[in-house]
């Protein structure tokens, strides 16, 4: 399969590896800082606005309680984190069911 490594009869479902290493990614996050890392590739090129731009800060300050503050900085906060956690769930369910993801 595309999707699946086997390393020695194992078959890591890397899509869910890397959703569920967001979420302590996310929880490290500093909302407070003024200057932060960044993997926005407009932030990159010198460019002010981003769609994305403040989602991550975000989504750390609803984990924190500060959910108007979250919402001021990305209102798309809340909902990323039922995206990311309706993901995991479903290939958690569909590994455990089938042995495979997607």
């Amino acid at each position: 399969m595309v999707n699946n490594t086997i390393i020695t009869g194992i078959r890591i479902p890397w899509e869910l590896v890397f959703w569920i290493a967001v979420i302590p990614a996310i929880l490290l996050i500093s909302p407070q800082e003024a200057a932060h890392f960044s993997l926005c590739p407009l932030s990159a090129v010198g460019w002010d606005w981003c769609p994305g731009c403040g989602l991550g800060r975000g989504m750390k300050l609803i984990t924190m309680g500060h959910f108007k503050e979250a919402m001021i900085l990305h209102p798309l906060s809340g909902f990323a984190w039922l995206v990311i956690i309706h993901r995991i769930y479903s290939l958690l369910k569909n590994f455990k069911t089938n042995y495979t993801y997607g």
